[in-house]
């Protein structure tokens, strides 16, 4: 599957996203949420020509300024705090028909999966989460092993 082996190449919430794009096979990712400070929503921009109204954005957004309404994707930045700019909607879209700017985001910050064949294996991955001093020294990481990491 990959998404596991992907987290460490992730930053901090971005798990979900990055399994959300292995699960739905559009093979990006985006970047972790940046902690710039704005006092606006981030722009949500969506071409509406190429999108397919499948929902998987208005699922994963947090700031819930994506919301299905009628069968058809609709933009509410009215909503609780509009685009918070975490960039999942963009990671998910099948059509690639998503664009956020604002709050530190761009289109930019969405980057392509690398392939199968270039993902760490279980040695590696497991080197760098033990590198990782807040990862070893709060968590016991017995728990991952081999056995646990899907497609070993």
């Amino acid at each position: 599957m990959g998404a596991v082996t992907q987290i460490a190449r992730s930053g901090p919430g971005m798990a979900y996203c990055t399994w959300y794009a292995v699960k739905t096979g559009t093979g990006r990712i985006g970047m972790a949420i940046k902690t710039g400070r704005a006092d606006t929503a981030a722009t949500v921009r969506i071409d509406y020509d190429s999108c397919i109204h499948c929902g998987l954005c208005a699922e994963v957004c947090k700031g819930q300024p994506l919301i299905m309404a009628e069968g058809r994707l609709k933009i509410d930045n009215e909503r609780f705090f509009g685009c918070i700019g975490c960039g999942h909607c963009m990671c998910v879209c099948p059509q690639d028909c998503i664009q956020i700017s604002g709050r530190d985001m761009s289109p930019e910050d969405v980057l392509p999966l690398p392939d199968k064949a270039s993902l760490p294996g279980y040695e590696q991955f497991y080197g760098l989460l033990l590198s990782r001093r807040a990862a070893s020294a709060i968590f016991r990481i017995e728990w991952l092993s081999p056995k646990r990491l899907p497609g070993s």
